[in-house]
């Protein structure tokens, strides 16, 4: 590319004889707000740049030439007196060691993604949506381009946007973590057609897949629908690829979202084998029953009648019980120590986001807390995450 943005405008201009201020009025934008765009010190939005196109009546090879010429940043030292940290690490999908099932799944998963470009993973609680998600994002992105992003409760979408950055500069283009910051600490109000544009224009052509589990957690931030209709936006357009999970249905017009089947019998039984649990076929089969194919479920009651010296009568009372999570969850109390309750109680306190071994012992102002918090992890009450390259704990999603 020979030329920059500003230049490449001047030049439009002038071919349509027309200046900035006619361009402005086109745009229906003051001419200060042009300026800025023209000069790179806000980026574009998609749509007054297509616009703009249209009026300068360039050819859809110019209007290209447009949008991959770099507009430059707003000078750091001018915007900031501090020096910008350095971003935090980026989070990475959980490792599944002993990834089971669910083969046909993953198979129409991929497809989806390779011609749809988006995929939309629904289901209730323990179903398996993060996992499987992990899983397909590392079968179709192990050697290229990904963005893993779990969505917390009372987090909105500049808290995406702050953890794009940050991945974007671990990825070396650290342009986008120097522009927030530049732009937050010069008081500019968040607009999210802004931020969402700047941080697109730094993933096009790269083949990312941007992924985002519990989307549905983001709903209540009043950005969530201009956020959806963008990302939706940008699939179609081919810009990047996008795997949503949650638990409540998305509408994400045009894209459907997929419910996720019951786990089934054959792949529970593969499962109690590569856990090497030791149950008879016809126990697998009632616990597999009684879980109703939920996987964090079943294997929460598989694991407790392995471990119990009742295990006969445990199988009569799960028969008869009419809320089994509530009779596993009072089985499971009885077994634990008073550390451990202790433990899962300091996870109960912070339910937003996971925990590392040090924060829970500040929090419960008790020391040596590995071995019970590997103890919850291996009896399925707690799921062990990496948070910027540490081991943190959580309660099951």
């Amino acid at each position: 590319m020979t030329q920059d943005h500003k230049s490449l405008i001047r030049s439009f201009l002038r071919r349509h004889r027309s200046n900035q201020k006619e361009l402005a009025h086109e745009l229906n934008v003051d001419a200060s707000t042009l300026s800025k765009w023209i000069n790179g010190v806000n980026p574009w939005p998609d749509d007054a740049l297509h616009q703009a196109s249209e009026w300068l009546e360039l050819t859809p090879a110019e209007e290209q030439q447009l949008r991959g010429t770099p507009a430059s940043l707003p000078p750091r030292e001018t915007a900031t007196s501090r020096s910008i940290p350095q971003p935090p690490p980026p989070d990475l999908p959980a490792s599944i060691p002993h990834f089971v099932g669910r083969q046909q799944e993953l198979h129409r998963y991929q497809h989806t993604l390779q011609t749809a470009g988006i995929v939309i993973i629904t289901g209730p609680i323990g179903a398996g949506k993060s996992a499987l998600a992990s899983r397909l994002a590392t079968l179709t992105h192990a050697q290229k381009p990904l963005f893993w992003y779990r969505c917390f409760p009372h987090e909105g979408v500049f808290d995406i946007f702050w953890k794009l950055a940050a991945h974007l500069a671990h990825n070396g283009q650290d342009e986008a973590w120097g522009w927030l910051h530049a732009a937050t600490e010069n008081g500019e109000a968040p607009k999210l057609g802004i931020f969402y544009d700047y941080l697109r224009q730094h993933l096009q052509g790269q083949d990312y897949l941007l992924c985002f589990d519990d989307f549905h957690n983001l709903q209540d931030d009043p950005l969530y629908i201009g956020f959806a209709e963008r990302l939706a936006a940008s699939v179609q357009k081919g810009d990047f690829r996008v795997m949503l999970t949650s638990r409540r249905k998305l509408l994400l017009e045009p894209f459907q979202s997929t419910p996720l089947s019951e786990f089934t019998l054959e792949d529970t039984q593969r499962l109690v084998h590569v856990h090497g649990l030791t149950i008879e076929q016809a126990d697998i089969a009632q616990l597999h029953a009684q879980t109703a194919g939920n996987l964090a479920l079943f294997k929460l009651a598989a694991h407790h009648w392995q471990t119990s010296s009742l295990a006969p009568q445990m199988a009569r009372d799960l028969v008869q019980s009419a809320d089994i999570q509530r009779y596993l969850l009072n089985h499971v109390d009885k077994q634990l120590s008073e550390k451990e309750r202790r433990i899962l109680a300091g996870c109960a306190v912070l339910p937003e986001h996971p925990a590392t071994s040090a924060i829970l012992e500040a929090i419960l102002n008790e020391g040596n807390l590995p071995r019970g918090l590997a103890h919850l992890r291996d009896a399925y009450l707690l799921e062990e995450v990496t948070v910027e390259n540490q081991r943190a704990y959580q309660l099951p999603a």
